[in-house]
C-alpha cells in the first residue's frame, strides 16, 4: 500500500489551501491506490445557497470524462461480437447525408470521422451552455452538414458529435436509452449507485452539486444549463463511485470479466496511413513523468473534472470540481509530482481565474497600462487584442467582445469568468514586447504586433445579411466607427481583422469572401476549431 508521508501531505495540504475558502464551491479530490483510497479530500460546498458542503458522495457533472463510460457501452457489444469496429453507421442512421465515404463506429470512437462538432455549430448558432436542447436537437444539427471536414480515417480531430452518435449506437443495437444500458451493464455491476447518463437537464438528482462560475465582483453565480444530451458528456457521478471504476481497469467485472475488455478500452487509435495517435475508447494514452497514463478530463457549465491514472502503479488521482475556475487538469499533475518526489512538491498551483478573496492591485499608472494596450499574434488562433477604458483594461478574445481583466501584480492581469491568465513580457526599450497567454490546458506566447488592416478597398461591399443553410443563421456584418463587425442572429457582436483581400480573422474563426461572375461579394466560407468550411450566401 502506497503510504504517505506527513511531508507530502503537508505540501497537498499547501496546494490546495488557496481553494478552502468560506462560502464558496469547491471540490472533491482522492488518490487511489490498490483499490482504496488513500488519501481523500473534499473541500468547499455542493449549494452555496444552503450551505450544503462537499463531501465523496457529492455528484458532480464530469464533462468529456463521460466519453470512455460511452466507449465502454460499446465495447460490450464489440466483445459479444455484436458490432464491429469496422461497420458503417449509416445502418444506423437513415437520415445521415451521403457524404461519399464510409464513416465506421471506429471513426467516432477515435475521433477520426471528420464531423463537425455540434457544441461549435449551436455555439455558431447563438446557443452556448444556457441554452435548452436535447439529442434530437443535437443530431439535426449533426446531419444538416453536407459534408466532412476531412475523408474519415485521415486526420484525428476532436468532436463531440462522435460520441453522441455512439450513444444513438448504442440504443439502436440494445433496445435500451444509453442511460439505461449504462445503468444495467457498467454502474450497478459495479455497485456505482450514484452514477447515471442525465438525460433530462430538469431532473432531480440527490445529493447533486450545483455548477458555479466566479464573477467580476468576487463572488459566484449559478450556471443553469438546459442541455440534455449524453453520450458525450451528460455523465453525473461521485468520487466515491469512481473508485469502482478505477479498479476496474485492474479486476474487471464487465462482460467476460476478463482483461480483453479494458485493453480494448485502452488501446490507441490509428490513421489510414498507419500513423498510431494517443486517444483510445474515451481515454487519453500518454506519458506522465516518464509513466504510461489514462486520463481524460471534462468541462461543463461550471462544472470541471479530471481522473488520471498510472497503471504501472496501480495509481489513480480524481478531482471533480463544481467551480469553473479550478484547473483539475494541473492539480492532479502538481499531486503526482508530491507524490512521486518530482521537485516543487511543495508549489502551490495556481488556479486559472483567481479565487473569491482576490484582491486586485490599485493605483498602476496610467502609462503602464497604455502601453499593454494593442494587439498581440496568436498565430492561427483568433485576434487578442488588449484595449483601455478609463482606468482598466479589457481584451477581446474568444467568445467575448471585450472581457476585463484585473492586475494581481502590475505585469499579470486575470480574468475571473473563464480563468484567463495574461502575463506582459518585455516592456522595456529595445525590447519585443509579448503576453503569455494561459486559459484551461493552454499556454501561448504572443509577441505585440501592429494593429492588423481591417479593410481593403471598400467596406461597404461586405455589409449585409448572410444566411447558413446547415445552420440557419444569419449573420449581419455591418460598420461601426469605421470597423466592419459581424453579430449572430443580431447579437455577440465581434469585429473582423483583415490580412488580405476578402480574407478576414473574427473570434468565430476564419473567414474568406467569395465573388459571384460580377466581382461583387457572393458570401462567405466560415472555418473554425471544430467545423470547416461552413457556407454563408449574401442576402439581396
Amino acid at each position: 500500500m502506497f503510504n504517505l508521508s506527513e511531508q507530502q501531505i503537508d505540501a497537498i495540504n499547501q496546494l490546495i489551501e488557496p481553494f478552502d475558502q468560506n462560502n464558496s464551491p469547491g471540490f472533491a479530490f482522492g488518490v487511489i491506490h490498490q483499490g482504496k483510497f488513500v488519501l481523500k479530500k473534499c473541500l468547499g460546498l455542493a449549494n452555496i445557497e444552503d450551505h450544503i458542503p462537499i463531501t465523496s458522495q457529492t455528484v458532480f457533472d464530469v464533462g468529456s470524462m463521460a466519453k470512455q463510460f460511452t466507449a465502454a457501452c460499446l465495447a460490450l457489444f464489440i466483445e459479444q461480437e455484436e458490432i464491429h469496429l469496422e461497420d458503417d453507421i449509416a445502418q444506423f442512421f437513415p437520415q445521415m447525408p451521403d457524404y461519399g465515404h464510409a464513416l465506421k463506429l471506429k471513426h467516432l470512437v477515435y475521433h477520426t470521422s471528420g464531423l463537425k462538432d455540434y457544441l461549435e455549430l449551436a455555439y455558431l448558432k447563438g446557443l452556448d451552455d444556457y441554452a435548452h436542447y436535447d439529442t434530437d436537437f443535437a443530431l439535426n444539427l449533426i446531419f444538416s452538414q453536407p459534408d466532412l471536414d476531412f475523408i474519415p480515417g485521415n486526420e484525428e480531430r476532436y468532436s463531440n458529435s462522435n460520441y453522441v452518435l455512439l450513444g444513438q449506437v448504442i440504443q439502436s443495437v440494445s433496445g435500451q436509452s444509453l442511460r439505461q444500458f449504462a445503468a444495467q451493464h457498467i454502474f450497478t455491476p459495479l455497485g456505482m449507485h450514484q452514477t447515471l447518463f442525465q438525460d433530462n437537464a430538469r431532473e432531480v438528482i440527490p445529493h447533486r452539486a450545483i455548477g458555479y462560475g466566479a464573477t467580476q465582483a468576487n463572488n459566484f453565480e449559478v450556471f443553469t444549463s438546459g442541455v440534455s444530451v449524453v453520450g458525450d458528456g451528460g455523465l453525473r457521478t461521485s468520487l466515491d463511485d469512481l473508485l469502482q471504476w478505477d479498479q476496474n481497469f485492474y479486476h474487471n467485472l464487465l462482460g467476460k470479466k476478463d482483461s480483453s475488455f479494458t485493453d480494448l478500452l485502452c488501446a490507441p487509435g490509428s490513421l489510414n496511413d498507419g500513423t498510431h495517435f494517443d486517444y483510445g475508447f474515451g481515454l487519453i494514452l500518454g506519458t506522465y513523468q516518464g509513466m504510461l497514463t489514462q486520463r481524460h478530463g471534462g468541462a461543463f457549465a461550471g462544472f470541471c473534472a479530471e481522473l488520471i491514472r498510472f497503471p504501472s502503479k496501480q495509481l489513480s488521482i480524481v478531482c471533480l470540481a463544481n467551480q469553473s475556475d479550478v484547473a483539475p487538469w494541473t492539480l492532479v499533475e502538481q499531486i503526482a509530482n508530491i507524490l512521486f518526489d518530482v521537485g516543487q512538491e511543495t508549489k502551490k498551483v495556481a488556479q486559472e481565474a483567481t479565487n473569491v478573496d482576490f484582491q486586485p492591485v490599485e493605483n498602476l499608472s496610467e502609462a503602464l497600462l497604455t502601453q499593454y494596450v494593442g494587439h498581440y499574434d496568436l498565430g492561427a488562433a483568433s485576434p487578442l487584442e488588449i484595449v483601455k477604458k478609463e482606468t482598466h483594461l479589457f481584451l477581446r478574445y474568444g467568445a467575448e467582445d471585450e472581457l476585463s481583466i484585473l492586475p494581481k501584480t502590475p505585469q499579470t492581469f486575470v480574468e475571473l469568468d473563464y480563468g484567463i491568465e495574461i502575463t506582459f513580457m518585455n516592456f522595456q526599450p529595445d525590447k519585443v514586447p509579448f503576453l503569455i497567454f494561459k486559459a484551461s490546458q493552454q499556454e501561448i506566447i504572443a509577441a505585440k504586433v501592429a494593429p492588423p488592416s481591417r479593410a481593403f478597398g471598400n467596406f461597404d461591399a461586405y455589409v449585409g445579411d448572410y444566411y447558413c443553410a446547415s445552420l440557419k443563421v444569419v449573420y449581419c456584418l455591418f460598420i461601426e466607427d469605421n470597423v466592419l463587425y459581424l453579430n449572430i442572429n443580431f447579437d455577440k457582436k465581434t469585429p473582423l481583422y483583415f490580412s488580405e483581400t476578402d480574407f478576414a480573422e473574427t473570434t468565430l474563426g476564419i473567414i474568406r469572401f467569395f465573388k459571384n461572375n460580377h466581382q461583387q461579394i457572393a458570401g462567405f466560407w466560415l472555418n473554425t476549431e471544430r467545423a470547416d468550411h461552413l457556407e454563408f450566401i449574401k442576402l439581396s
